[in-house]
């Protein structure tokens, strides 16, 4: 039997926090917060302090004035460590930051990492609601070490035009898009949201960080309620994401070697056992070949299988990234998945049930299939990110057993999917004339009444447009209570934005 090496990457502590403290007077800070998880991940460890920790790496902290959180962190716990990361934000980096520092560690750049995530939206909406301008006072520190910090636009310029440029905005139209694209009606499509999130509800309602812990009904979920209104159609209020939460994780990852030096039980271990990240080249979701597909997402997902010498038959548990339905399915079309499969999606309820901390998302899902994986030794566990529009993905593989590969990796493979797909970018103009939609969306205001439409669609010549719909509330009612991919209508530049009327 060939020995396992002593530098593989574990997980060997995790720690979370959910606040539900109703004053921003009592709330704690991020600071307090991080504190909390990063002594209960050592504890889970089985160790007394943290000070075998040389590395502090950080998600992005928002609303904290704090531009090195790693430093402050490090100088509130008085560790003495020789390397303070932060990375970038966006859904998929908490697991490009495993990734990565589990590579740092195989290569002798790490002994021990404490990675941590804090975001206190739910105090700062508490305090805007009071009057109080909730920012978080930060200290004297020198830059941190940058990790995939790299920024880009992430709108277009015509969608930005028509005030385009938020989650609950562009998830409809790439949910719409998926919807004409499997042939089902609006019926059978609200019907099919309904199947898919009602179990993550039920996996929330066992989860004790959840911050909503209730599980509901199919029909709870997509059904219009003054408590449950549409936000874009075709999204309720229950099937979006939720931010506004006061949520904070930590994982501490290690060495093999290191973690038997520090005497930490294997019965604590969680092999890494390699992963992927990639992005979309039609970065703009107006600007996708196919707006119901992620063709990089497929590359990433498939990647991380290969580099861990697996098929996806071979997974046990999978916590999806799963701020809006439409992200999930994609994900189960790259892995050939059903909304039936008996594994289940997820392992902490997702974004719009367990909650959805700013960036942070992935450390707590990571430190739940760590916890998921403990109870179930030889299962294989895969967590996936996503960031911004369906645009970045990331994807890691777990389990308790030491992983097959000799050495694991993280990086695309070849033969990838986007060889077989459309994957350039089609070109977003600005022009009259005749089009066809390839999707569309209706925006509703807090009394879930329609206000504003969306729509994406493609001139004969090819090309895309962005484009508004006649506002008044009636139009609307009727827009969102038909089928519109594949309708035709007359498109107008004469404005600051395109206007389209259908036939």
């Amino acid at each position: 039997m060939t020995a396992v090496a002593d530098n593989l990457p574990v997980i060997v502590g995790v720690g979370q926090l959910t606040s539900k403290v109703t004053e921003v007077g009592a709330a704690p800070s991020p600071l307090e917060m991080l504190e909390t998880v990063s002594y209960r991940a050592a504890a889970d460890a089985g160790l007394d302090s943290l000070r075998a920790v040389d590395t502090i790496a950080s998600l992005p902290v928002f609303y904290w004035d704090e531009p090195n959180p790693a430093a402050a962190l490090a100088g509130h716990l008085k560790l003495d460590v020789r390397r303070r990361i932060l990375t970038g934000d966006g859904g998929e980096v908490g697991v490009v930051l495993l990734n990565w520092i589990a590579e740092q560690i195989m290569d002798g750049r790490t002994g021990s990492a404490l990675l941590v995530m804090s975001n206190n939206m739910k105090t700062v909406a508490l305090g805007a609601r009071a009057g109080v301008n909730v920012i978080w006072p930060g200290g004297a520190h020198d830059k941190p070490e940058l990790v995939h910090a790299e920024s880009k636009k992430a709108v277009a310029d015509d969608e930005k035009a028509l005030d385009v440029v938020r989650p609950i905005q562009f998830y409809p139209i790439i949910e719409n898009a998926i919807r004409a694209g499997r042939g089902q009606t609006i019926t059978e499509h609200r019907e099919y949201l309904g199947r898919l999130f009602a179990p993550f509800t039920e996996v929330a309602a066992r989860n004790p960080y959840a911050w909503f812990p209730t599980a509901y009904s199919a029909e709870q979920l997509i059904t219009a309620t003054p408590d449950n209104r549409m936000v874009c159609f075709p999204y309720t209020k229950r099937l979006n994401a939720v931010i506004d939460v006061d949520q904070a994780a930590a994982l501490l990852v290690t060495s093999r070697g290191e973690a038997r030096r520090l005497g930490i039980p294997q019965d604590r271990w969680v092999h890494w056992w390699g992963g992927a990240d990639a992005e979309e080249r039609a970065y703009y979701v107006s600007s996708r070949p196919n707006l119901d597909e992620a063709p990089s997402m497929a590359d990433c997902h498939v990647s991380a299988l290969r580099n861990a010498q697996l098929t996806v038959d071979e997974i046990a548990a999978f916590d999806f990234y799963s701020c809006f339905p439409a992200a999930v399915q994609i994900a189960m079309k790259v892995l050939g998945l059903s909304i039936d499969d008996p594994r289940g999606l997820t392992v902490t309820g997702g974004l719009p049930y367990a909650g959805g901390p700013g960036t942070g998302y992935c450390i707590a899902s990571l430190a739940a299939m760590t916890e998921r994986l403990r109870a179930a030794p030889e299962d294989i566990g895969l967590v996936t990110g996503n960031g911004m529009y369906v645009s970045k993905h990331s994807a890691t593989i777990l389990s308790t057993t030491p992983p097959r590969a000799p050495r694991p990796v993280s990086g695309l493979v070849g033969d990838l999917p986007t060889a077989r797909m459309r994957t350039e970018p089609v070109p977003i103009t600005r022009q009259s004339g005749r089009g066809v939609l390839d999707s569309y969306t209706v925006e509703h205001d807090r009394t879930g009444a329609p206000v504003k439409g969306v729509v994406v669609g493609r001139f004969d010549d090819g090309s895309r447009f962005v484009a508004a719909t006649p506002s008044d509330e009636e139009f609307l009612a009727q827009f969102e209570a038909e089928e519109r991919v594949g309708t035709t209508g007359e498109v107008r530049d004469a404005g600051p934005v395109l206007t389209f009327n259908p036939d």
